[in-house]
């Protein structure tokens, strides 16, 4: 009874001391995450507890006992630390694939403790050998060891007030006490230190490659993935159509935020901002001009409708829309976007008032020429 005592603050003394220092909807992400790291463990090792009592038991040698339960060790550890590594590599995949976006926090938090929990996996089947050795009073003991710890851990972590120091905590406390767990059983120093490394070794060598290379493959398929978004935004950018490039860019940081910091997605939209903010220097630009060619039309054409104004004054107005249109003209390489139907229409309207001007001056120096002649 006091076994399961104290096993009860292991189940439950996360939750109830991080429940005193964050609110629930972050603790609920801490216990959405701990509950998805221990699948492996229920899957793996929990089930054989009420296999392995009878069978160790029945082992009245106890050299037999200690090689028995060494194997199982090591079947744990070789089906066991190779899922949890993969688990915590492809945590984001995994998360997003069957939840979509609806646990992101709940990400680095598992990736932590399924790191945390391969330790502690292989030394599963340590309480039921302490009890087919009969040896209750070290299973309480240690029991006791165990719950106190991990209280000490879990407040360690709390007090950085971050859930991930929290999962990191309990983590670091699962590093420590699954080897330690896994040798009580094991008598003599030597013999204990033999078991650990010949139950961890190999399945943390096996886990560490292939993980490697399943992350490297992640990587690699992420960067495709962030160039290809990347070439939509500077195809929308080169088509100066900067609607649909912030659209990609909104989709991209909702929809695959971790693309974000890839080299050519940072370069596509820093030359999106690079394009807005020439947009509206040409979009002041722009409005100075149509207020320069509204200004020129007004002195230009009361001066062209007097068919007695002087030669310089038909001049000074010709001159002046002449001018507007070399502007125009000269706009073109700065102008983009909704800008050019404007101007191209003040083109238009400006060389229809230029070609007016100049017919109004032909007839008035006709008409100067006709009256010459009469005099």
């Amino acid at each position: 009874d006091t076994t399961y005592f104290f096993g009860a603050f292991i189940t439950n003394g996360d939750y109830l001391t991080g429940g005193f220092f964050f609110p629930k909807p972050i603790l609920g992400s801490y216990y959405f995450a701990f509950n998805a790291s221990t699948q492996t463990n229920q899957l793996v090792a929990n089930n054989l507890a009420s296999v392995l009592l009878p069978s160790f038991t029945k082992m009245r040698e106890p050299q037999r006992q200690i090689d028995a339960y060494s194997r199982v060790c090591g079947l744990i550890a070789f089906i066991g630390i190779p899922l949890c590594v993969l688990q915590a590599a492809c945590a984001q995949p995994l998360f997003h694939l069957l939840f979509a976006h609806k646990w992101d926090t709940a990400l680095p938090l598992f990736a932590i403790l399924s790191l945390g929990m391969l330790f502690v996996l292989p030394s599963d089947p340590t309480v039921t050998m302490l009890k087919a050795q009969g040896r209750y009073r070290l299973l309480m003991y240690w029991t006791f060891v165990v719950s106190t710890g991990f209280i000490a851990a879990v407040l360690s972590g709390a007090l950085t007030r971050s859930i991930v120091g929290l999962a990191t905590g309990v983590a670091i406390f699962y590093v420590v006490v699954g080897p330690v767990g896994c040798t009580l059983p094991v008598p003599g120093i030597g013999a204990k230190l033999s078991h650990v490394a010949r139950v961890y070794a190999g399945p943390l060598i096996f886990s560490v490659v292939a993980a490697g290379v399943v992350v490297g493959l992640m990587l690699w398929r992420q960067s495709q993935a962030a160039r290809e978004w990347a070439g939509r935004i500077d195809q929308a950018n080169k088509a100066h159509q900067l609607g649909a490039a912030d659209n990609f860019i909104a989709q991209l940081q909702r929809e695959h935020p971790g693309y974000a910091s890839d080299a050519s997605v940072v370069k596509a939209i820093r030359d999106t901002r690079a394009l807005h903010d020439q947009f509206q220097s040409n979009q002041t630009a722009v409005q100075q001009l149509l207020a320069a060619i509204t200004a020129a039309e007004q002195q230009a054409v009361p001066v062209g409708e007097n068919a007695r104004a002087t030669d310089d004054q038909l001049a000074a107005a010709t001159g002046r829309l002449q001018g507007v249109v070399d502007q125009l003209h000269a706009a073109g390489d700065v102008s983009w976007g909704d800008t050019d139907g404007q101007l191209a229409q003040a083109s238009v309207r400006v060389q229809r008032e230029l070609d007016e001007l100049r017919r109004k001056n032909s007839a008035a120096e006709i008409g100067r020429a006709a009256g010459r002649e009469r005099v």
